[in-house]
C-alpha cells in the first residue's frame, strides 16, 4: 500500500499492523525482518545463524494505517515530513518469579522457582499477584521511547537481582526498538 498523504483533520484515528509481533533474541549482531504475511514462516537469507554460527535476531517491523471518521482505510503513513510517531515499549522477563508450571490437568501446588532467592513472606497468601512484587527475579527494561524515522537505537536493558547487592546481580539486554 502506498504512503498518503492526507491532511491531518481527515484522519480520524490510527491503527497500528500487526497488533502484537514476534522478535526472538540472538547473540550474533546480524538480524532479520520476520515475515509480514500471516501463515509464513520467517526464513532468513542464508538461515538462522551467522558465519559464527551465531543466532540471528528476529526483528519485527510495525506499520501505522490511517482511518476517516467512516472507518474507511486511507493508507499506510510513512512519510516522514507530514507524520510523527512516537512508540514506546515496556518488557519484561518474569519467568523466574513465576510458580513452578504445572500442566493443565493438576492442581495449583503454589511451588516458587526460584524460592532461595525470594521465597513467600510468613503468612503472605498464595497468589499469583505476588509473584510480580519477587523484583529480585525480575529483569525489566521499564518504558523506553522511540521517535522519528531512523532513529538511533534505544535498547531494553535490565537487571537481574536488581533490588538487592547479591552476587546473581547482572545486567542483562532483553532487546531494543
Amino acid at each position: 500500500m502506498a504512503s498518503i498523504l492526507c491532511r491531518p483533520e481527515e484522519v480520524a484515528f490510527v491503527d497500528i499492523f500487526p497488533p502484537i509481533n514476534v522478535a526472538r533474541v540472538g547473540d550474533s549482531n546480524e538480524h532479520f525482518i520476520g515475515s509480514e504475511v500471516p501463515g509464513v514462516e520467517p526464513v532468513p537469507v542464508g538461515g538462522f545463524k551467522d558465519k559464527d554460527f551465531k543466532i540471528k535476531k528476529q526483528a519485527a517491523r510495525f506499520r501505522v494505517y490511517a482511518y476517516d471518521k467512516d472507518n474507511k482505510l486511507l493508507g499506510e503513513l510513512k512519510n516522514s515530513d507530514s507524520y510523527s510517531f512516537k512508540w514506546t515499549a515496556h518488557v519484561a522477563n518474569k519467568k523466574a518469579s513465576w510458580v513452578i508450571f504445572r500442566g493443565r490437568h493438576k492442581p495449583e501446588s503454589w511451588n516458587l522457582r526460584n524460592p532461595d532467592v525470594q521465597g513467600w513472606p510468613q503468612g503472605q497468601e498464595k497468589s499469583y499477584e505476588y509473584t510480580n512484587t519477587r523484583t529480585d527475579l525480575i529483569i525489566d527494561s521499564g518504558e523506553r521511547i522511540i521517535e522519528g524515522v531512523n532513529a538511533k537505537d534505544v535498547f531494553l536493558d535490565g537487571q537481574f537481582g536488581n533490588d538487592k547487592e547479591i552476587p546473581l546481580q547482572k545486567d542483562v539486554r532483553l532487546g531494543e526498538l
